[in-house]
């Protein structure tokens, strides 16, 4: 990361303020799967739910979706956050009360995602809140900053788009405000280096319950992660021995992704 922080020193950007990495953001937005992935995903919300459980599947097809490998591991983690949500919002007795905070990772098609699936948790009633934390300032290429959020939802309102993908710029550019920090109901937490920082980048045996690698986390969360390194948690004994025959290098080539979560805080 040092190098990095180098970076931003040469190019002046806390003098000037401009993104020294940005015109790779852009480049990215400037071709088409992102907005193949964005379309759908305003799909899928779109879709018109019969019953509770179809709003239940819904909400977690759109969670894999924000997910970039061939290989979900541990899905059912997803139905837990999923019951938590609608648990908590049963408890307050108005889905209004329910705050979703998320720690964003990287712009370009993940940001766009992250917006969509934020819109989604409000449009469909699972909270009232949801509040994105990205970067103060790009400490990476691909790390996601404000200016980021604004310029992606400005991108989905251009008449070149979708009317859907349209009406959703729309919708997100009516929701946005600078606010600070406040209590969350349920954590998202996105991306790789996320995950590290979340196991204090230690090296863990991978069995070891997430429960007891994470028993300091503040507030309930979950943790989005397409597996790009050597560190993980909560894989339990018989699938990582089944994985270790299959694939050496599966905790880190991308193939596959994982969702963990820690609802009830130690």
């Amino acid at each position: 990361m040092y190098m990095f922080h180098l970076i931003l020193l040469i190019t002046d950007y806390y003098t000037t303020g401009i993104d020294p990495f940005h015109a790779s953001k852009v480049a990215e937005l400037e071709q088409e799967t992102p907005w193949r992935l964005l379309q759908t995903a305003v799909g899928l919300s779109a879709q018109e739910e019969a019953s509770s459980q179809s709003r239940h599947d819904q909400l977690k097809r759109f969670m894999k979706l924000c997910l970039w490998a061939t290989r979900l591991m541990d899905a059912t983690r997803s139905d837990r956050v999923i019951s938590f949500l609608e648990k908590k919002a049963g408890e307050s007795g108005d889905e209004k009360s329910v705050a979703v905070q998320y720690i964003n990772d990287n712009s370009g098609t993940e940001l766009l995602l992250d917006l969509a699936l934020a819109d989604h948790l409000l449009t469909h009633g699972w909270c009232g809140k949801v509040t994105l934390n990205v970067k103060m300032e790009p400490m990476y290429v691909s790390h996601a900053i404000g200016a980021d959020v604004h310029e992606h939802i400005a991108e989905m309102q251009r008449e070149s788009r979708t009317p859907e993908v349209q009406a959703l710029g729309k919708r997100l550019a009516g929701y946005v405000s600078d606010e600070l920090l406040v209590e969350a109901t349920l954590m998202i937490i996105k991306g790789d280096l996320n995950y590290r920082r979340l196991l204090g980048d230690r090296l863990w045996s991978p069995s070891t319950p997430i429960e007891e690698v994470v028993p300091y986390f503040p507030t309930a969360f979950v943790s989005l992660r397409t597996m790009k390194s050597t560190l993980v948690a909560g894989i339990p004994a018989h699938i990582v021995e089944k994985l270790e025959k299959e694939d050496s290098k599966w905790k880190f080539n991308g193939k596959r992704a994982i969702i963990q979560s820690v609802l009830e805080p130690q």
